[in-house]
């Protein structure tokens, strides 16, 4: 292990850049590339936008209601800058494929 190796060593570099991980500078090299190669490992639960949020596919929830009462509210008013991002949100959550089956409710 005392022989990194060099380019193996800029990809993780280059990952770690790429998922924006803040690491402690006071590791040895050896340490740091020994976390690396673990955050490598599992980058798949790492988002770094909605689109890489996975749905666990057995999901389920179910919640028991006190009363067959339906219930309304109104959103109040947003911000126009708060408006915006709650739109740029909402579309880019509802491009996603697997919630096809949720804009139809």
């Amino acid at each position: 292990m005392e022989n990194i190796n060099e380019k193996r060593m800029q990809e993780l570099e280059n990952f770690a850049q790429e998922y924006k991980f803040c690491i402690n500078k006071d590791l040895s090299q050896i340490q740091r590339f020994e976390l690396l190669e673990l955050l490598q490992e599992f980058k798949d639960v790492f988002a770094r936008s909605l689109f890489e949020i996975k749905q666990y596919p057995h999901y389920e929830l179910e919640l028991d209601l006190l009363s067959k009462q339906r219930a309304f509210r109104r959103q109040f008013r947003l911000h126009p800058e708060h408006a915006e991002t709650v739109r740029l949100g909402l579309n880019l959550f509802t491009a996603r494929p697997h919630c096809l089956q949720c804009r139809a409710l």
